[in-house]
């Protein structure tokens, strides 16, 4: 499996180097769960609809990851993956962000798929991408 790293001509993504496996921080994660909360009065979305309805349109003009924009708004909350999550897409988000916030720490940076890559032409890309 091939790890997605920085390689974005955007933006420098809180001084990462080209090629570091980029990750995000639990305020990062929690950025994302208020605008989900804001987007929806029950907190049921999965991953699935938080990517459908809240990180594809955000970076669709962009065709970009949602990473290069909290690299614009907020780069304090990237850094250098030093955890890699795994988790179900139908999962409930809400719920992952609670754990992730009660495992991890502010100094970890998680990286996390619907966040750090880019959700445009996915299924372009063959498997071993």
């Amino acid at each position: 499996m091939v790890v997605p790293r920085y390689q974005s001509s955007h933006t420098n993504m809180s001084g990462l180097e080209k090629d570091e496996i980029i990750g995000v921080s639990i305020a990062g994660l929690q950025q994302l769960l208020e605008l989900v909360q804001a987007s929806s009065p029950q907190p049921s979305w999965t991953t699935a609809v938080v990517c459908e309805k809240i990180v594809k349109p955000k970076t669709l003009a962009r065709q970009c990851s949602y990473a290069e924009l909290l690299a614009d708004t907020t780069p304090e909350v990237l850094g250098r993956a030093t955890v890699f999550i795994s988790h179900p897409w139908r999962g409930n988000f809400q719920e992952l962000v609670e754990i992730c916030s009660e495992t991890y720490t502010d100094v970890d940076f998680l990286w996390f798929d619907l966040i750090v890559n880019s959700q445009h032409g996915n299924n372009d890309r063959p498997f071993v991408w």
